[in-house]
């Protein structure tokens, strides 16, 4: 097993951030904004697949992997699970490709890119995972920040020769077979290549990841119904405009939150699995307390003169939405710190109960956010998104609590 030094990780998310902010510098000085927002629409179709199909997988390898040995032939096991379905869906691909090339039909074609998009970025998911598990933060960090720089700027490249949102997409694709060439090149072949059959006792794996499914789609449902919302009250331009501020923010918590919570988790699974709970909680409160203080932070930074510095990252046409920046911060704190708790729902089997949370959660942030955006416009969104990004936060800190209750009762 290769493991390597957990630093490694601080070195991909804090490079993978920087590559964000060249990307987003790049896409909004040569992308038009309603480019931009159709992209933004093919890439949620690309979430919600991976939502609704190797999310789960990943999540369901990273809570069973000490079961399954951490070694080349637990490595191998689940490929064999995941092989199937990646098959599966080149295909489609081909299938689409094919047909919309027969036809000369748009369509078709733009269809087969987003299968391509969700392919290649679920074996990049796939492969980092297993990186995680294994305790690898040095080849999970590189599968990590490559991607963050070219997918901007082979975007941008193709958009540049080809000015339409599909070259985005395009270059998206191109920047993750870059990827899985230097980074993940024989792992995608052990992948890929049959191998001798495992047995395997799947009903615990069928039991956890069964209520995912459903979680994941919830999810998806939560990021990205802001915008559906924006696309169906004020078009794709507003879509385009609003996108890069909530991404430049949105991916900075993302990137501090999986930098938290990738060095903690294999460790924290880890104890749970050896039902040392009450050292599992402690590694999981630490994990909480360093976010918030950093969450904390950004924050206060937001609402200071140094928010303005974000305007260096973003051509004038797409400031319109600049001031919205600290109260965006507040609701991606709030968010980050639900899904930190989520961690003891993962680590404690109880799927279904994160699906009930996100789903009912997401009810909600719809009715609200489609009466608060008819009076409000824009800024109805994010008070909606603040508003259930907190109700997010005390039920999941309720149960999260419940459980902490539950099972150190059991010592």
């Amino acid at each position: 097993m290769n493991k390597s030094n957990p630093i490694w990780n601080i070195f991909g998310q804090t490079f993978s951030l920087l590559g964000l902010l060249i990307s987003i510098k790049l896409i909004t000085n040569y992308v038009k904004p309603i480019d931009y927002g159709i992209y933004t629409i093919y890439f949620s179709i690309v979430v919600f697949l991976k939502n609704l199909s190797v999310q789960p997988a990943i999540q369901t390898i990273l809570k069973f992997f000490p079961e399954f040995n951490i070694d080349e032939n637990g490595f191998n096991k689940f490929n064999q699970l995941i092989r199937k379905p990646v098959y599966f869906f080149v295909m489609i691909f081909i299938i689409f490709l094919i047909a919309g090339i027969f036809f000369q039909n748009d369509y078709l074609i733009n269809f087969s890119l987003i299968i391509c998009a969700f392919i290649t970025d679920s074996i990049r998911d796939y492969l980092r995972a297993i990186q995680n598990a294994l305790k690898n933060f040095r080849k999970m960090s590189f599968l990590t920040l490559i991607p963050s720089y070219l997918k901007g700027i082979m975007g941008v490249i193709l958009y540049i020769k080809f000015p339409y949102a599909e070259s985005l997409l395009l270059g998206f694709i191109i920047a993750n077979f870059i990827t899985l060439i230097f980074f993940g090149l024989n792992d995608t072949f052990k992948l890929l290549q049959f191998s001798k059959n495992y047995t395997l006792d799947i009903h615990p794996l069928k039991k956890f990841i069964t209520p995912l499914i459903p979680h994941k789609i919830s999810s998806w449902f939560f990021m990205y119904i802001d915008k559906y919302l924006l696309l169906f009250f004020l078009g794709p331009t507003v879509v385009g405009l609003y996108t890069p501020i909530y991404n430049l923010l949105y991916q900075i918590y993302w990137l501090i939150h999986e930098t938290i919570t990738l060095n903690f988790r294999p460790y924290y699974y880890d104890l749970v699995q050896k039902s040392k709970f009450s050292d599992a909680f402690k590694i999981f409160n630490k994990n909480v307390y360093i976010a918030v203080s950093i969450y904390l932070v950004i924050v206060l930074i937001f609402i200071s003169p140094l928010k303005d510095l974000t305007s260096l990252l973003l051509s004038n046409e797409y400031l319109a939405y600049i001031h919205l920046s600290p109260l965006l911060c507040l609701s991606f704190s709030m968010q980050m710190i639900g899904y930190i708790y989520e961690t003891i729902f993962y680590g404690t089997s109880k799927t279904s109960l994160i699906f009930k949370i996100q789903f009912g959660v997401g009810i909600i942030l719809f009715v609200l956010s489609a009466f608060l955006m008819q009076k409000f416009d824009v800024i109805g969104l994010i008070i909606a998104l603040i508003i259930c990004n907190l109700i997010f936060v005390i039920i999941s800190t309720f149960f999260a609590n419940k459980i902490k209750i539950e099972k150190n009762s059991l010592k």
